[in-house]
C-alpha cells in the first residue's frame, strides 16, 4: 500500500497471489468500487530495484466493456471492475526456468495499491 492524500478507496481483500507453476487463476475482490488498473510490473526478484519491464495498460489497447476491462499481456491475462469490485487474474503455465515476479497496478485519485504476485517455474 502506498497512501496520497487520498483515504484507500480501493480496499483490496489480499494484497499478494501466489500462483501455480501448472497455471492458475484467482479474484481479488476489493471494497472500493472506484479505481482503475494503471498497469503491470515485472521483476526479476522480490528485489523492487530488480524492474525489468512494465506494461501500461492507460496507454495501450484492451477490450473495454460496460462492466470492465480485459488485458491480455504475453502469459497473463486480467479482468478488472470496479463496478464488479473485482479482479481476475490467470497465469498460463510457467515452463521459463525462473520464478515470475509482477505487481498489478491500481490507483484512485491520489491513492494507489498493488497487488503483489508470484509464481514459480516448473
Amino acid at each position: 500500500m502506498v497512501e496520497g492524500l487520498c483515504s484507500d478507496d480501493i480496499k483490496l481483500t489480499q494484497d499478494s497471489v501466489l500462483f501455480s507453476a501448472e497455471g492458475d487463476s484467482v479474484i481479488v475482490k476489493t471494497g472500493g468500487d472506484w479505481w482503475i488498473l494503471y498497469g503491470f510490473t515485472f521483476y526479476e526478484s522480490l528485489d523492487i530495484r530488480s524492474q525489468i519491464g512494465a506494461y501500461d495498460t492507460t496507454r495501450e489497447v484492451k477490450k473495454e466493456s460496460h462492466w470492465g476491462i480485459d488485458v491480455e499481456y504475453e502469459w497473463l491475462k486480467v479482468y478488472v471492475s470496479s463496478h464488479e469490485r473485482i479482479i481476475k487474474i490467470k497465469v498460463d503455465k510457467n515452463t521459463t526456468g525462473k520464478t515470475r515476479y509482477w505487481n498489478i497496478d491500481l490507483g484512485a485519485g491520489d491513492y494507489f495499491d498493488r497487488v503483489h504476485c508470484q509464481q514459480p517455474s516448473l
